[in-house]
């Protein structure tokens, strides 16, 4: 993904969604959100620290793991 509204300065988070479809876990300058499909509600959310973005997710094939990459290049499982 890429900048949709690059003028604003908001880039879109990267997201990955769960292997089975039931969430879709969301990047952001927020930390990660987990959001459940069934509803559109907010599962989870997984704080990387201040001025930390996390900028790609991605589920193990199981689903059991969720990695996160934040922008100082840390790994989070």
């Amino acid at each position: 993904l890429t900048d949709l509204n690059r003028d604003k300065g908001m880039p879109l988070g990267r997201f990955s969604w769960h292997p089975t479809g039931e969430s879709i876990a969301i990047g952001s300058k927020q930390g990660v959100h987990i959001i459940s499909r069934n509803k559109w509600t907010i599962r989870s959310n997984l704080s990387l620290g201040a001025s930390v973005e996390a900028i790609l997710c991605s589920w193990a094939p199981a689903g059991r793991y969720l990695a996160v990459l934040d922008s100082l290049g840390l790994v989070y499982l």
